[in-house]
């Protein structure tokens, strides 16, 4: 018999149970409900794009990463991928409106007004969305570097 102190036993921590949020089971049972690759991908593109506009790139992986990621990796996406893809989108979503932090930050530096540097950004946005989808759906142009330079 081994001695315990309290209901304790040493060498045993007992987990509490994790609950999870009604976010994290809607987002997962609505990924795991298709299996199809490239329309997960599009709806992980969408979900990164809101959550870039409004939360700072760090917190929105530390948040996004756990839920997402073992979604995308089951349909057999890489996750390097993975990751790639997630910071573009995030780094799009910080110039986007209606938070954008960076966008704000340039105004404040240039004395400009926002409704001028909004205008002016769009088309900019609208190729970088473009890049976003090139770099989502053909895989080699974000895999390739990496695959060409690692032994």
């Amino acid at each position: 018999r081994s001695s315990s102190w309290a209901g304790f036993t040493p060498g045993f921590s007992p987990r509490p149970k994790r609950r999870r949020s009604r976010f994290s089971t809607g987002c997962s049972s609505a990924c795991s409900s298709t299996a199809n690759k490239y329309l997960l991908l599009l709806l992980f593109n969408i979900i990164l794009l809101i959550a870039g506009c409004f939360l700072n790139p760090s917190a929105a992986i530390v948040l996004l990463t756990p839920i997402l990621l073992p979604v995308l990796v089951n349909v057999g996406v890489d996750p390097v991928h993975i990751g790639i893809i997630m910071v573009v989108n995030l780094a799009i979503g910080q110039i986007t409106p209606p938070v954008g932090a960076c966008l704000y930050v340039a105004c404040n530096l240039s004395k400009v007004k926002i409704e001028v540097v909004i205008r002016e950004v769009m088309p900019y946005i609208g190729i970088l969305i473009a890049a976003l989808l090139l770099i989502t759906y053909v895989e080699g142009v974000s895999l390739l570097p990496l695959r060409y330079y690692t032994p």
